[in-house]
């Protein structure tokens, strides 16, 4: 549930909270943490309902809830992360989890410094997973994390009025103008975009304005950056680091005439809250903002601010515009303060803050079962039903986010195996992940393979185990040495199923977690083939098949059909199917598997999200494979289905006979 305006909830006497802040050394709060959390909830506002404790320690006292701010410490481990859940679960205390930049989603191409790397985003993706609820900044990024969090209260940024009083900043004796720019040194790409139009107008103006830069970067970057122009940097008094200190530093050293607030148009700045608007304007400095979606609809043109496209000509005229027009300046003074002061303060919003800490653990402790050791929260698995398949699945809400799924229960801070990742790799070692990779030919040879195939040759990486006719245990050896196993579209090609399963239990870690993306038949040419039976699966496991017999090659050929041309497609599609290939070409590969020794590549197993548990609850009751499902997404096209497995796992708490009738049902045409 998205709860984007709090009403002010019944509180009890003194809610007892305690904020496990951000924190480089464990002993000072980050910035962000004084921002979002500590101020706002010892706001005089909130003296009566909150008794509020901070320290990057769990303290030995009675708690009501405790707040995770964002990565918390710095030296955090999927160790030490358990370590909290499991604390937290011993001693009953529920936790909300709060987060103000999107330190989720992969960057992909963003490479500024600051961005959270892959171990990162893992550890952020569990905190999500295992609170009572999420407390973000934005909208943007309440909709980037709700697939991974049950509850979300958004609360806008606002600034603590009692650092600021009523002083404005310090009024200039020298000549000419000051404009300025601070930010940390995620933002020096930001800074970089508009470099070009930076030099030119500062160029042009050399006797009439300066250039001051607080941040951003080091000095001898920014010397660089603007030789021989009219900049100073200006640098933070060491007792003005905190927080608190720096707002009142701020205040009292800030001279500019105005000041700028430039975002490059990128996935990361797109959640970013109008922070800057706050912080220039409570001093009343007029600045110029990016056009983008972070300040366009915080910002009035004209009123509270200068709006500027992202090209080197609109931020020049904008700059131009500042310099030249004094009443302007004035007025975008005046008015951007009122509205910051007036509407933008804890003084009107502190409230809110102890409000939606209640709305967000209103459920806690019914739904909520921490399991640290299974890497998975049982009330997500509750939070879905929305198809036939219940307490599993959980419906993906945005299939851009295919490869955040796929890592959803994994621990991408331990050690991987991705199997037959091709041209697409899940966890890519490029992105940081310590991956081993298996697949059937070298990289070399897979970059010959898709030569003309229109894929990105790039994107292969460097093979490290060949999978031929062995075990993966007989490949890899047989030790337990990987945290989680990625395979995607693979099973359904294997000869002998339940091997791999096997191979996977011995070659993963206790706990360590299998994450499978499985084609659904329904939505691809394997749609006249029909679900695969337990029995298919276990004659293949008997015979312990390393390649595909002579029958199901011909099925594969002689059933294979593409509707309107396309061999897989979205659910509920309607347009014509025909058959991919011609019976003599299926009667010709058949004899040419009954005859040959020669390994073919078709499809062996088919699968319904049902028929895929009803498989595997056969295979638990045989007593032939160990792991349990521990979680999943349906995707909305219904092309695929993801699923992780551990042997740990949770018993599905289905009969047999519903996941069989749930399996005739999809396959009648009941999808998802």
């Amino acid at each position: 549930m998205l709860r984007s305006d709090i009403a002010n909830s019944t509180l009890p006497t003194r809610l007892r909270v305690h904020v496990l802040f951000e924190s480089q050394d464990c002993v000072t709060p980050n910035g962000a943490s004084f921002l979002r959390l500590i101020r706002p909830l010892e706001h005089p506002s909130n003296r009566e309902s909150i008794s509020l404790t901070y320290a990057a320690t769990l303290p030995d006292i009675d708690l009501d809830l405790v707040v995770v701010d964002r990565l918390w410490r710095h030296n955090l481990t999927v160790g030490l992360q358990n370590e909290l859940f499991d604390a937290l679960k011993a001693r009953r205390i529920p936790f909300v989890y709060s987060l103000d930049d999107d330190l989720v989603s992969d960057p992909d191409t963003d490479t500024r410094p600051g961005l959270p790397s892959p171990q990162q985003r893992q550890l952020v993706r569990r905190f999500l997973q295992h609170a009572s609820g999420t407390l973000v900044s934005t909208a943007e990024l309440a909709k980037r994390v709700a697939h991974l969090t049950p509850t979300l209260s958004v609360i806008e940024n606002q600034l603590d009025e009692q650092l600021f009083g009523h002083q404005a900043a310090t009024q200039r004796t020298t000549d000419g103008l000051c404009f300025g720019y601070m930010g940390t040194r995620t933002h020096l790409q930001d800074l970089l975009m508009i470099l070009q139009p930076l030099r030119r107008f500062l160029a042009a103006n050399r006797d009439k304005v300066r250039f001051e830069v607080i941040g951003v970067a080091d000095d001898p970057v920014l010397e660089s950056m603007f030789e021989n122009l009219t900049v100073s940097i200006r640098n933070v008094p060491h007792n003005a680091i905190r927080y608190p200190e720096f707002m009142q530093w701020m205040a009292s050293n800030l001279d500019w005439d105005f000041a700028i607030a430039p975002l490059c148009d990128d996935g990361f700045n797109a959640a970013k809250s109008d922070l800057k608007l706050l912080d220039y304007g409570m001093l009343g400095i007029p600045a110029i903002f990016s056009r983008g979606p972070t300040f366009r609809h915080s910002v009035q043109e004209g009123v509270t601010g200068l709006l500027a496209d992202n090209t080197a000509e609109s931020w020049y005229t904008a700059l131009k515009r500042m310099l030249e027009d004094q009443p302007l300046r004035e007025r975008l003074s005046a008015h951007v303060k009122d509205h910051v002061r007036n509407q933008r303060t804890l003084a009107q919003h502190a409230h809110r803050w102890p409000a939606a800490l209640l709305e967000l653990t209103d459920s806690w402790p019914r739904s909520t079962t921490f399991s640290s050791d299974s890497g998975t929260d049982q009330r997500y698995h509750e939070t879905a039903r929305e198809c036939s398949v219940e307490f599993f699945w959980r419906r993906a809400l945005d299939a851009c986010r295919r490869r955040d799924n796929l890592l959803y229960f994994v621990n991408t801070s331990g050690k991987g195996l991705e199997v037959g990742p091709s041209f697409s790799p899940i966890a890519p070692k490029s992105s940081g992940y310590d991956v081993d990779v298996v697949d059937h030919a070298t990289a070399e040879a897979l970059r010959a393979k898709y030569q003309d195939q229109g894929v990105d040759l790039d994107a292969i990486e460097e093979v490290d185990y060949v999978w031929t006719d062995t075990s993966l245990t007989e490949l890899l050896g047989g030790e337990p040495k990987y945290d989680y196993i990625i395979a995607s579209h693979l099973i359904e090609h294997l000869p002998d199923l339940i091997g791999f399963f096997l191979d996977c239990q011995q070659l993963l870690r206790p706990h360590g977690v299998l994450s499978l993306a499985v084609p659904d038949f329904r939505c691809c040419f394997d749609i006249f083939r029909g679900p695969t039976t337990t029995g298919d699966v276990l004659q293949a496991h008997l015979e312990r098949r390393s390649r595909h017999n002579a029958g199901t090659v011909f099925d594969h050929f002689a059933y294979a059909a593409y509707r309107d041309n396309h061999p897989s497609w979205i659910c509920r599609s309607q347009g014509a199917l025909e058959f991919a290939h011609r019976f003599a070409e299926a009667e010709y590969m058949m004899k040419q598997a009954h005859h040959s020794q020669d390994y073919l590549d078709v499809h062996a197993w088919q699968f319904t999200p049902s028929s895929f548990r009803l498989l595997m609850h056969d295979l638990r009751a045989l007593g032939l494979v160990s792991m349990r499902e521990i979680g999943g997404f349906l995707t909305p096209e219904g092309t695929e289905f993801l699923v992780a497995m551990q042997v740990s796992g949770r018993e599905p708490e289905t009969s047999r006979l519903s996941l069989a009738e749930d399996a005739a049902k999809e396959w009648g045409g009941i999808a998802c």
